[in-house]
């Protein structure tokens, strides 16, 4: 394969927009290409570094912040990277590989560890292996070579046409899965099982390699199925940026890790055509200054308070997703950054409500996730603040004398957990939870331009072991 970058949707060219269009809130952008549009615009191996004849039919804890805008991160990514956030995680392979013999040879993947020494496999151990990005899963198990299996191999089918593969699944977590994984090769696609991103697929292990050289071979082939490198880099491990992206290394402007930063002097390349589909090329689009962008057709009226709240919700949305990946990663010091993440007890608005968690309640949670019994977890935004609401004299007067209740925001979070009978001790099956029925929400109060989390609902409010155990300790039983 030739090394270059290579644009996610196909090789579609890149339009180097306007610097103004940077200046548009993402949420505006969509309807501004739009625009554009009616202007006239148009715009796995089978073992690492194995034979990928083999593979059978082909049918993404932590978002970077530090104050880097959003324009620095590629929009038109998708993936989470396959495993959870952890202070050993490394990429000890990438796109390729040096051996004294051979020399450099292609990989064609990214192999990831979890351990405390690179060049030790000792040092490795087993990991969950998660769900990049929402799709379709099966398995298969096929031979590289007639001695070096690659089995338990997992397949996740994208709906945006790229395929995800996950190489030496531990064969005991694939089998003893709830929802087992269907056999790629005699399955029709269309009873493959759905899977969401982050769902925990398998652990990792040293099936079909080397001995005690644990590792998940992490594979992508976009939607012509040719594989590409998500990274956008095509270098060797010492060229990727660490997994948990804390290392200041960037990932090339095409990536589709939804958390990699990209080299600021090259985000002029993002976004691409690939978001204007049927478009031609043209050299740039001018827009008017803003608050008010104008177009022929259509008009795009910017309301600077409307625009003030998408961009906090756009931060509650980080945030939670964040919460979410401390506690899918597990370990004290995640779970104490998750928890830091909540109000402090001395910073409460006597008028707002409150359901904040302590540690114990957290490490449940936790515990939870890692061990598979809360699944499938996904996002909705529930409320925000009213940005076209009339303040009255009465709200005056409460905001002169510190009677007004903070701004609120918060997310909806559905999920499957095996569920805990407490009469017979014993858990009882998978039920979905959700925010209409059962409460599950993460709250957040803007207190002072920062948004603190005030309902993480997802770990407290639950009818199920978390919140017998929660009783428990609350009470002191």
């Amino acid at each position: 394969m030739k090394e270059h970058g290579i644009s996610p949707i196909g090789g579609a060219r890149e339009v180097n927009l306007s610097p103004l269009v940077n200046k548009i809130p993402r949420r505006l952008r969509r309807p501004v290409y739009a625009a554009a549009a009616l202007l006239g615009v148009s715009g796995i191996a089978a073992t690492c570094g194995g034979d990928k004849s083999k593979i059978g039919p082909t049918s993404t804890p932590v978002s970077v912040s530090d104050g880097q805008e959003i324009e620095k991160f590629n929009p038109s990514a998708f993936l989470r990277l396959p495993m959870p956030r952890d202070p050993d995680a490394k990429v000890v392979q990438g796109w390729t590989y040096t051996t004294p013999i051979n020399g450099t040879l292609n990989h064609h993947a990214t192999d990831y560890i979890i351990g405390t020494d690179l060049n030790d496999s000792t040092t490795w151990k087993e990991f969950p292996v998660l769900v990049a990005a929402d799709g379709v899963a099966c398995k298969s198990e096929y031979a590289a070579t007639a001695n070096h299996p690659a089995g338990n191999q997992i397949q996740v089918s994208h709906s945006n046409g790229y395929t995800s593969f996950y190489l030496h699944n531990n064969p005991e977590s694939v089998a003893e899965r709830l929802h087992p994984l269907p056999d790629c090769n005699t399955t029709p696609k269309t009873k493959w099982l759905s899977v969401r991103q982050g769902d925990k697929l398998s652990e990792a292990s040293d099936y079909g390699t080397v001995k005690r050289w644990t590792h998940l071979h992490f594979e992508l082939k976009d939607p012509k199925g040719k594989v590409i490198d998500p990274y956008d880099l095509y270098k060797t491990r010492t060229g990727y940026p660490s997994p948990n992206f804390d290392d200041g290394v960037f990932c090339g402007p095409q990536t589709l890790w939804i958390n990699c930063p990209i080299d600021p002097d090259k985000a002029e390349t993002v976004p691409t055509v690939a978001q204007v589909p049927t478009m031609a090329f043209v050299p740039t689009i001018e827009i008017p200054v803003i608050p008010t962008v104008k177009l022929a057709t259509p008009t795009v009226e910017i309301n600077s308070k409307q625009q003030e709240i998408e961009a906090k919700m756009e931060e509650a949305e980080r945030l939670t997703q964040r919460f979410i990946d401390l506690l899918r990663a597990g370990g004290e010091e995640n779970i104490q950054e998750a928890f830091d993440m909540q109000l402090p007890e001395g910073q409460k608005n006597r008028l707002n409500t409150y359901s904040l968690a302590n540690l114990e309640t957290l490490r449940i949670c936790s515990d939870e996730m890692i061990r598979g019994e809360m699944q499938n977890i996904r996002l909705n935004r529930r409320f925000m603040p009213d940005p076209n609401k009339v303040q009255t004299d009465a709200d005056k007067l409460n905001q002169e004398r510190g009677l007004m209740p903070r701004d609120v925001y918060s997310f909806g979070v559905t999920f499957l957990l095996n569920d805990w009978n407490s009469a017979r001790e014993a858990r009882i099956g998978f039920k979905e939870y959700g925010p209409v029925n059962d409460g599950m929400v993460v709250g957040f109060e803007d207190v002072d331009g920062q948004m603190l989390i005030t309902q993480p609902k997802l770990c407290t409010a639950i009818g199920g072991p978390l919140a017998k155990t929660t009783y428990q300790l609350n009470s002191g039983q």
